[in-house]
């Protein structure tokens, strides 16, 4: 096992249910965290997520569980889309800057999933310590910040909510490399109607194929980090 801390800041939504494992509500991305991790260039992964506790009549969820053995979840309050995010923002900023700065201040690097209604709060702790940052930003980055923005009878705001999306991506840039990676990772929201190939795809190996590659990346863009 390697030793770089790493968190990973990352905006999908997860329930916890009453055995205390963690489940995506619609996103595989923590599939592809978790190879990272079994790379054997890291120690400690946090995953910085929001974690809501599954309710008494919804079902079981169906996509896998967060390996708590590989990752450690770091569960922060959960919201209900970008422009919930926006309305309740100070409420939010105060609930989980505390777990994010901590989480942050006690890691080599941050990895920064965009868009993330979180961001702002992981950058401004990253620079308050001095923990270099990398952004992973999807292929279909716009339509993903637009999928996850807001209901559709609020379309009205998605463009003042993707814009701050845009904005957010180009101050992380500022500070730290950016990483483009391939929709096969399941970086966007997964519809009810492609559970199913979400289901096949966990079951095969896209993220372990992809996990060597980023780290390869990384390395010239962190060389001071023990790899």
């Amino acid at each position: 096992m390697g030793t770089i801390d790493l968190a990973v800041l990352d905006d999908s939504q997860f329930v916890r249910t009453y055995s205390g494992s963690v489940h995506p509500v619609a996103a595989n991305f923590h599939r592809f965290v978790e190879a990272v991790a079994r790379t054997g260039h890291f120690g400690r992964v946090r995953y910085l997520v929001p974690v809501r506790s599954l309710r008494i009549w919804e079902d079981d969820p169906r996509l896998p569980a967060v390996d708590q053995d590989v990752l450690e979840v770091v569960p922060t309050a959960p919201f209900g889309g970008s422009l919930d995010y926006l309305m309740r923002s100070p409420y939010l900023t105060v609930r989980n800057w505390g777990l994010i700065n901590n989480a942050v201040a006690a890691s080599d690097v941050v990895w920064l999933r965009l868009p993330a209604s979180n961001a702002p709060i992981a950058l401004l702790a990253a620079r308050r310590h001095g923990v270099p940052h990398f952004s992973g930003v999807a292929g279909s980055a716009g339509q993903d910040a637009h999928a996850r923005a807001i209901p559709s009878r609020l379309d009205v705001a998605a463009p003042a909510v993707n814009a701050m999306f845009v904005q957010m991506a180009r101050s992380a840039a500022r500070s730290g490399p950016v990483a483009t990676l391939g929709d096969d990772l399941f970086y966007g929201v997964i519809g009810a109607d492609v559970v199913e190939t979400s289901l096949e795809w966990a079951a095969d190996h896209t993220a372990e194929r992809h996990a060597e590659r980023l780290v390869g990346w990384l390395r010239p863009q962190f060389p001071h980090l023990p790899w």
